[in-house]
């Protein structure tokens, strides 16, 4: 089974990029669901040996990357 993660469940760090290493900390309800998938699958593998693949999935950066037009209230 394949199941894709979300890079919302590392929530705000103090630093500018979030790496696989940080521990989860999420902060709505979509990243605690995300962190709860890889949870059920670690389980799946260790109750019935499902094999399992976990993708993390982050936004891409960089100097090509575009900026998102942000509005002012």
């Amino acid at each position: 089974m394949v199941y894709a993660r979300s890079s919302s469940v590392y929530g705000n760090q103090p630093y500018s990029s979030k790496r696989e290493c940080d521990l989860p900390a999420p902060l709505s309800p979509y990243a605690a669901a995300k962190h709860a998938g890889e949870l059920y699958c670690r389980a799946a593998y260790a109750s019935y040996d499902l094999e399992t693949v976990v993708l993390r999935y982050f936004n891409a950066f960089g100097p090509r990357k575009t900026r998102m037009a942000t509005t002012q209230p």
